[in-house]
């Protein structure tokens, strides 16, 4: 069994069947031999996976069946791939030979910037400081060791407020090295982290504390297309939630990584049963039968997500956003008063199937993630042109236009959703336009707060339709 390792910007995900190994990869480029075609005379699609682990391809067990299923082959050494997975990076040369017009990479260059702990804070530090409130879903968090005597004034300031805080390495995964704290004195690390302010009032199911893992699909960079997937996972503490148990793991952290190792883990416990995970859509209609206002929360929660990723295209280079596409993995919490906060944001969200609920939503995700990413539709495509070298740069040079827009960056908004992932932005004309104007301007902070301002109005508008639907 071959077990992928992560680092920042990794997922938590376990091990155990995490992963598949088959045959020996030697670093093998994209060959430009024609593909093969099916029985049917429709031309096959080809995947790759980049992972290896002592001489070995490693690949998540689910991603390999679903293409598989769905008629694709992997890519021997005389066929050109249409897919490249990997959990890690691509290298640059990797994103330069793709070709745009029928091969895709499963990460955009530098995208895993918002995935470390450290960057994220930086980035929506920076948002924050720009564009106001709007950007209050992240808890106060200092970076250790160079915050470390503001985060001293911080502490004493709220000393008598009984406050708790939580200390995580930047670079680790899985819940390792992650302790709550009430006491300076219990502060000790041996690498950078992040110390961020506790949710000390998390919602509870039965007494458990949970945290949510969202799935996001960004299909394109330039312009930003945001999809979110209408199922996810709910992750709950083994022990019940107490603040004055600070230092019981199992009820303050809900990583599964660390839950399966509880002595109560296998437990029928209170209302959430054995074992520590809910399907999303199993916490949402939990939720809802007892009055909590799903449909606003995952309102603030798309709001959430559209906010997070809106500066990205300012970070990932147009030279090769054109091939890729990502699924990022969100970590959120609820704090009892039905509010979302932004925990982490995950580059390679773990695809194991470790039970009934990891298989009910992950082979689905994936699925629908071939009709989002539209893989269907490369098979039908003409040889685009090459793209333009830059003698400055030398790098190719992407348009950015759609096939919606004009030359002037005009269009026609579309909302296309596929299967369970909900196209979440552009989601109006205004917006879509926006995006365009985003992908192409110099100073994108006045394009970016017209967006924020179109987020505002498209939450009052859903909010209030909400509401109607209740009298």
């Amino acid at each position: 069994m071959c077990e992928r390792g992560h680092r920042g910007g990794g997922d938590e995900g376990s091990g155990e069947e995490n992963r598949r190994c088959s045959g020996v990869l030697e670093g093998r480029e994209a060959s430009t031999t024609t593909t093969t075609t099916s029985s049917s005379g429709k031309k096959r699609l080809y995947y790759k996976f980049g992972d290896i682990k002592d001489g070995q391809v490693c690949a998540p067990v689910i991603v390999r069946r679903v293409l598989e299923e769905e008629g694709w082959r992997e890519a021997g050494e005389d066929v050109a791939w249409n897919l490249f997975w990997k959990s890690g990076r691509f290298t640059v040369g990797e994103y330069d030979r793709a070709r745009s017009f029928d091969q895709r990479l499963n990460h955009f260059a530098k995208s895993g910037q918002i995935c470390t702990k450290d960057s994220l804070v930086r980035i929506m530090r920076r948002n924050k400081a720009t564009h106001g409130r709007v950007y209050d879903f992240v808890p106060e968090t200092y970076l250790l060791p160079n915050e470390y005597n503001k985060f001293i004034k911080s502490y004493g300031e709220q000393r008598d407020q009984d406050t708790l805080w939580i200390c995580k390495p930047t670079d680790l995964s899985r819940g390792q090295k992650i302790f709550v704290m009430k006491d300076i004195r219990e502060l000790v690390y041996d690498c950078s982290s992040v110390i961020q302010r506790y949710i000390h009032n998390p919602l509870l199911v039965g007494g458990y504390k949970f945290d949510l893992r969202i799935y996001v699909l960004v299909s394109s960079m330039h312009p930003l297309k945001i999809h979110l997937f209408q199922d996810g996972l709910c992750r709950f503490g083994t022990v019940p939630y107490s603040k004055g148990n600070y230092s019981d793991i199992w009820a303050h952290l809900t990583n599964f990584s660390i839950n399966k190792n509880s002595p109560t883990y296998d437990w029928d416990k209170d209302t959430i049963g054995v074992a520590n995970k809910w399907t999303l859509r199993r916490l949402t209609e939990y939720l809802r039968s007892r009055g909590v206002p799903m449909e606003a929360v995952m309102l603030k929660i798309k709001a959430l997500v559209i906010l997070s990723l809106v500066s990205l295209p300012g970070i990932v280079p147009k030279t090769s956003s054109g091939t890729c596409f990502e699924l990022f993995g969100f970590d959120v919490i609820l704090s009892s008063d039905f509010k979302p906060w932004l925990l982490e944001v995950n580059t390679s969200p773990a695809l194991g199937i470790d039970c009934f609920e990891d298989e009910d939503v992950k082979e689905p995700l994936i699925r629908d993630l071939l009709s989002a990413v539209q893989f269907g539709k490369l098979s039908d495509r003409k040889r685009e042109r090459k793209r333009p070298w830059s003698r400055r740069s030398g790098t190719r040079v992407l348009t950015g236009k759609t096939s919606d827009q004009n030359e002037n960056g005009e269009g026609t908004f579309q909302m296309n959703h596929a299967g369970q992932y909900e196209q979440i932005f552009p989601f109006n004309q205004k917006t879509f336009l926006l995006s365009n104007q985003l992908d192409c301007a110099k100073d994108p902070v006045p394009i970016v707060k017209q967006v924020i301002a179109e987020i505002k109005t498209w939450k009052r508008e859903t909010m209030k339709e909400i509401r109607n639907q209740k009298v």
